[in-house]
C-alpha cells in the first residue's frame, strides 16, 4: 500500500510558544510530515495565544503540510464549528499558506455530542463534505474512549480518519491502540487502517517521558501505520523523544 500522509508521523501541537519554529525544522529533516496546529485562541485550558498566519507559513516552509486542531467543545453548535473552520481555511488560502486538512477533536468520555439527539456529526460532517472549498481536505475525528456519545459511523462513511488518543491527563500512555480499535469498532467504526494512535510525548509531573518501546508495540501488535504525537508544553526537546520516536517507528515497520 503506498505510504500516504496518513502512515507516516505527524505532530500535533499547540501553537507557536509551545512549539517554535527551531523545533520544526528538525522535525521536517528527521521525516514528520504534518504538524496539525490548534487554532483555537481562547480555549479554557490554555492561555495561548492566537496562531498566526505566520506560523502556518513557518510550519510550510519546512516541507511539512499544514492542518488545523479545532476543540469541539468551544462552539455552540456544528454550524459554528464549521464556520470557524471555513473561516481557517479561507484566511490561509488567500495568503499562500494554504492548511490542507483539520482535525476535530471531540472527547467523546465527556463531551457526549450526538447524545443529545441533535446529529451534531451529521450537521457538520455535511457541510463539510458539502462545500467545494472544504469537500476534499484531509479530515479526522480526535477521541477517546467513551460511551458512544459521538456518531463514529457518520466520521467513517465520510472518509474521516479516526485519531485514538492514548493519553489522558497528566498520563502519557494509558491506553494501547488495540483497546482503541476495538472500542471503535463497537461503536460503529470498523475501518481498522484508518484508526491511528495519538501518542502522549510530554513529561509527566514526575518528569518522565513514556516507554518509546511500549508505544511501537502497541502499533505493532494492532497493525497500524501512521501515528500523530501530542506536543504540548513541558515536553523537552524534540531530539530527546520525538526524533528518536519517529525513527524507531519508521525501523518498526509502524510508519513511512
Amino acid at each position: 500500500m503506498a505510504a500516504t500522509i496518513w502512515r507516516k508521523g505527524h505532530l500535533n501541537v499547540n501553537d507557536r510558544t509551545a512549539y517554535p519554529i527551531e523545533f520544526l525544522r528538525p522535525c521536517a529533516e528527521a521525516g514528520y510530515a504534518c504538524v496539525q496546529v490548534m487554532l483555537n485562541p481562547n480555549h479554557p485550558s490554555t492561555s495561548l495565544e492566537q496562531v498566526p498566519l505566520s506560523y502556518v507559513r513557518d510550519i510550510k516552509s519546512t516541507g511539512m503540510r499544514a492542518w488545523g486542531f479545532v476543540w469541539a467543545d468551544d462552539f455552540q453548535g456544528p454550524d459554528a464549528l464549521y464556520d470557524f473552520v471555513l473561516g481557517w481555511r479561507r484566511q490561509s488560502l488567500d495568503n499562500g499558506c494554504a492548511l490542507t486538512g483539520f482535525v476535530i477533536n471531540g472527547e467523546d468520555g465527556w463531551e457526549a455530542k450526538d447524545q443529545a439527539g441533535d446529529a451534531w456529526s451529521l450537521k457538520f460532517l455535511m457541510r463539510f463534505r458539502g462545500n467545494p472549498q472544504t469537500a476534499k481536505l484531509s479530515l479526522a475525528l480526535n477521541t477517546y474512549n467513551g460511551c458512544g456519545g459521538i456518531s463514529l459511523p457518520q466520521w467513517q462513511a465520510r472518509g474521516a480518519r479516526l485519531y485514538y488518543q492514548t493519553f489522558h491527563e497528566a498520563q502519557t500512555h494509558e491506553w494501547p491502540i488495540t483497546g482503541g480499535i476495538a472500542w471503535a469498532a463497537y461503536y460503529g467504526y470498523t475501518k481498522k487502517a484508518q484508526i491511528k494512535p495519538n501518542w502522549g510525548t510530554y513529561k509527566n509531573p514526575q518528569g518522565q517521558l513514556p516507554n518509546r518501546g511500549e508505544q511501537i508495540r502497541s502499533a505493532l501488535e494492532a497493525g497500524t501505520k501512521g501515528f500523530c504525537a501530542w506536543y504540548a508544553e513541558g515536553a523537552g526537546d524534540p531530539g530527546e523523544h520525538l526524533i528518536p520516536l519517529l525513527r524507531e517507528a519508521r525501523a518498526a515497520g509502524v510508519c513511512y
